[in-house]
């Protein structure tokens, strides 16, 4: 963007325009670059998740990032609000992506900041932190088990996250039913 200050006013100038700088009231030519943010960080992508997990997440209009924290390689979902039963008003949820996935179950979540209920009651299997990029994710230890294990080709990173978003929502009636 292009702007000339004659007498105390900007005045935008053209691509093509040309500009006299000799003319009477002059003051300042100035250009301003036209990449601004909407004030929000860029989202990082330091790794390539499979297509069919990176149409999932934009499809349901997510806010997600993949990061690397040596030697591990985390998919981070920031959520805008959560039920009102947490102390925190919002979090983000981590889902660590191990090298064999997707044939290789998802286990877990971890959550930042770290959750707890408003009626101070504790939640289950909760009690472990672990660092991610020098801050202490709380995780959420829940596994697929025998009667239910993960399914390759079926089961994907969106529906871990969904399976996530169960277990706050569970929560939430636990705190709700108080």
């Amino acid at each position: 963007m292009l702007n000339q200050k004659i007498h105390k006013k900007f005045d935008p100038v053209d691509l093509d325009q040309v500009v006299d700088f000799t003319a009477p009231g002059v003051e300042r030519f100035t250009t301003l670059p036209k990449e601004q943010t909407e004030g929000r960080p860029a989202l990082r992508r330091s790794f390539i998740l499979p297509e069919e997990d990176t149409d999932a997440l934009e499809a349901a209009g997510v806010s997600w990032e993949a990061v690397t924290d040596d030697p591990n390689k985390w998919l981070i979902i920031h959520l805008p609000k959560l039920p009102d039963v947490f102390l925190a008003r919002e979090t983000s949820v981590a889902i660590q992506i191990p090298a064999s996935y997707p044939a290789g179950a998802l286990d877990m979540a971890y959550f930042y900041p770290a959750l707890q209920r408003l009626d101070g009651k504790s939640i289950a299997a909760t009690q472990v932190n672990i660092q991610i990029e020098g801050a202490q994710w709380q995780r959420w230890s829940r596994h697929y088990t025998q009667a239910n294990p993960w399914k390759p080709g079926e089961y994907n990173i969106y529906t871990h996250f969904l399976l996530s978003q169960s277990w706050l929502e569970k929560e939430a009636q636990k705190g709700k039913a108080v």
